[in-house]
């Protein structure tokens, strides 16, 4: 972690324990010194060096994720005398970041703590994101140190699955979720991946779907932010507004999903099936109602517009 010590600069680099803090709020007055546990940091030291990391963040300065990483690592070792479990929501606000924020940060850091390869080059934070979750996060990461975001949602995609080794092996330029859900179905179809002969909708399928819930709340927490004017004009340069109708469909399609699974608990697979047989016949019913209509109204055009061509 020496390299991002090295860039993110402030007093917090070092891990002495300090003397307590006596100008902290919420300390009583008279009351004797707090010693801190060794490895962490004080609050008087974390502040200010996390002030100017958020400040920098703020500005789109260079090496955002390395600053990330520093944060994360601060809301985890930074500790005070008397917050307690209150500790990271007074830290948040005492650096102006939210709370949410700094928490994925600090989950992120926990995660991979004593994970990576010693004296290995830190990977970008958000391939650190994808990857927080899989198993063999640091034997994936020594594996290919250089790992693009693509490449380690792919891998995250294929965290559960039991051929992980063998289809990384197999598809060493795999970079597409897409493809990587494709290539998972291919090998469990009929058992073939990973000899249980079962359904890919199973309990790791499921498990799936929960994650993938989990690393989507985490985006969709900035909603929820204090952002500065600057933020949101950053946040509409990233943004492509043509294809914002992808990420309602999305929410719409999960929200499909949930009301289906939500009826197969409450009524069975034989009521749902049925229900949806009803309404799939329904729907082509309709359809076939409208055929008929549309042809005649063409018709009824294409004579009007006659006589008027003949007086003409």
């Amino acid at each position: 972690m020496s390299e991002v010590h090295a860039q993110v600069k402030g007093p917090a680099a070092s891990t002495v324990a300090p003397a307590a803090d006596t100008n902290a709020p919420n300390k009583k007055n008279g009351s004797a010194a707090t010693s801190e546990p060794t490895g962490r940091i004080a609050w008087n030291d974390a502040v200010p060096e996390g002030k100017e990391i958020v400040a920098k963040i703020g500005a789109a300065e260079r090496d955002i994720e390395r600053y990330q990483w520093r944060l994360g690592e601060l809301a985890h070792k930074v500790v005070h005398p008397t917050y307690g479990d209150r500790t990271l929501a007074n830290f948040a606000k005492a650096i102006g970041i939210h709370k949410t924020t700094l928490n994925h940060y600090r989950t992120v850091y926990r995660k991979w703590e004593g994970k990576l390869p010693p004296g290995a080059k830190l990977p970008s934070f958000t391939v650190l994101k994808e990857l927080q979750a899989v198993e063999a996060r640091a034997e994936l990461i020594e594996a290919e140190p250089d790992m693009s975001k693509r490449r380690a949602e792919a891998l995250r995609v294929l965290k559960d699955h039991p051929k992980l080794e063998e289809i990384r092996r197999n598809y060493p330029d795999l970079t597409c979720t897409r493809q990587a859900r494709k290539i998972m179905d291919s090998y469990d179809a009929g058992g073939a991946g990973n000899g249980k002969g079962s359904s890919k909708y199973d309990k790791r399928w499921f498990k799936k779907l929960i994650d993938r819930c989990e690393e989507d709340m985490d985006e969709a927490a900035l909603v929820d932010q204090r952002l500065t004017v600057k933020q949101l004009s950053s946040l509409l340069g990233a943004s492509e507004p043509a294809l914002l109708g992808t990420m309602k469909e999305c929410g719409e399609g999960w929200l499909a999903l949930y009301h289906l699974l939500s009826r197969l608990c409450e009524k069975g697979p034989q009521v749902v099936f049925e229900e949806r047989e009803l309404e799939h016949h329904a729907k082509e019913n309709a359809a076939k109602a409208e055929l008929p209509k549309h042809k005649r109204q063409k018709a009824a055009t294409a004579q009007a517009i006659a006589p008027a061509q003949v007086g003409v």
